[in-house]
Parts: structure tokens; sequence; C-alpha cells
């Protein structure tokens, strides 16, 4: 859990995967370096079970709209000509 706590205070660098079996503790894991993070970071979450037989489209804008509710933008989105 350190560990993952110092990854996601640090520069991204790299993306993690977290992968297993039913029922291996994966989400609550997930739970705990949630509430782990915040007050201190915005952490948004994002259940890709929600979206099932979603189109591309559908699916993208799902993740937008849980983004845009857990992590607001920094400035006005209509201001900004490129980003990473």
């Amino acid at each position: 859990m350190d560990w993952l706590l110092r990854r996601c205070h640090a520069e991204v660098t790299a993306y993690i995967a977290l992968y297993g079996g039913r029922q291996n503790g994966k989400t609550s894991l997930l739970l705990r370096l949630e509430n782990a993070l915040r007050p201190a970071m915005p952490v948004c979450r994002l259940d890709f079970q929600l979206i099932k037989g979603a189109n591309d489209e559908r699916a993208f804008a799902f993740v937008a709209e849980r983004i845009a509710e857990s992590v607001p933008p920094a400035s006005d989105p209509r201001t900004v000509a490129d980003g990473p």
C-alpha cells in the first residue's frame, strides 16, 4: 500500500494495472487507496461494469463525466489549445 501511495503522489511516468481473479481483493485495495489519498488529492473512481454494452462514444462520455465530477478542470477548458 505504501508503494502505491508513493506512486500516486509522484510525477506520472507510467500507469499501473491491477489484475487478478475474482474475489482476490482488487476492489478492496483500490477503496483503501482512495481513502488514503483523500482529501489531499482528488480521486476519480470509474466502475466500467456500469457501461456494459456501451459503444465507444458512450463509454468515453461516461469516463469524461466521471472525471469532470471528481476533478474539475484547473482552467477554463475553452482556453486550452492543447494538453497532455
